[in-house]
């Protein structure tokens, strides 16, 4: 059977979170009478398993970006898609071995899996939320450039006509024969545009 710790007492000299429980959620329960803290990668173990959690992170959030709502019945949808991922993400929020999580029985394996959502649930959202933010910024980067560019860019203005008097005859006769006679100037023109951007979200 599973129960839920008894959460300690709260001193009443002391706040009821800080900046560390928000950014390093926990959620403790226990389970075939264990005592269990699960909790959110830090800052390493999240760049040591971004390859690992690669495949559900991206599921995620294509997800987001097609504009679905999140309750946790969708979750557990793109969970069964990655179980195997997940159930491996599982076992090193919460310290345990992928064989404690086999030979839990339904009710006590669905109890560990929300308590996971919850503590590392905001860690692959925010991660999703950074990447779709940064496709977003270059994208509108890549658009800004394009308008950058003058319309008129590529086309060369016709030289305007070169005023002569009318030759003479005495003009003609000095001519050579095989001398060329050219007149104009060359024009040309550049634009570039550069853009960088920072989340991720991916």
């Amino acid at each position: 059977m599973a129960k839920k710790v008894p959460a300690q007492p709260v001193n009443p000299a002391e706040p009821e979170t800080s900046d560390l429980d928000i950014l390093h959620s926990e959620r403790y329960l226990t389970l075939s009478h264990r005592d269990l803290i699960v909790r959110e990668y830090s800052f390493v173990e999240g760049l040591q398993l971004r390859a690992l959690a690669k495949p559900f992170a991206d599921a995620l959030r294509d997800a987001i970006a097609e504009g679905e709502t999140f309750a946790f019945e969708r979750i557990e949808a793109l969970i069964g898609d990655h179980y195997d991922v997940v159930l491996q993400l599982v076992a090193i929020s919460a310290d345990v071995d992928r064989d404690f999580i086999n030979d839990l029985n339904d009710n006590d394996g669905n109890l560990l899996l929300m308590a996971w959502w919850g503590a590392c649930g905001p860690f692959f959202l925010r991660q999703c939320l950074r990447q779709l933010q940064m496709a977003q910024q270059e994208l509108a980067a890549v658009q800004l450039a394009s308008k950058a560019v003058s319309p008129g860019l590529n086309s060369t203005p016709a030289s305007s006509p070169t005023a002569t008097s009318p030759a003479t005859e005495q003009d003609k006769s000095a001519a050579i024969p095989g001398d060329s006679f050219s007149s104009g100037t060359p024009l040309a023109s550049a634009a570039s545009a550069n853009n960088g951007a920072s989340e991720s979200s991916t």
